[in-house]
């Protein structure tokens, strides 16, 4: 069993309010947490209006298979999520 973390750190312009910040990428990680191998989380900047930090967890029987829902869940956050991608970060547990 291979398990990784993918850590994806968001900028969210023009955001007015923690509930306008929520509400851009809930839909999102909705979809990705029913994946029957991720686990998704906020991980960071929980109060920061513009700024969001998600955790992804992933485990499955090859690294290619980890590597390859990473890549979904970077996807779908860049066709899915009003904002910028920041800062990525892919580690092994």
């Amino acid at each position: 069993m291979h398990i990784s973390l993918l850590v994806v750190t968001l900028r969210l312009h023009g955001c007015a309010s923690l509930k306008e910040k929520r509400r851009r990428v809930r839909g999102v990680m909705s979809k990705l947490s029913a994946a029957p191998n991720l686990a998704v989380c906020e991980s960071g900047y929980q109060n920061d209006l513009q700024t969001a930090e998600w955790s992804f967890v992933c485990g499955a029987l090859t690294s290619a298979l980890v590597e390859q829902s990473f890549d979904v869940v970077e996807r779908s956050i860049l066709e899915r999520v009003d904002g910028e991608i920041v800062h990525i970060e892919r580690s092994r547990l």
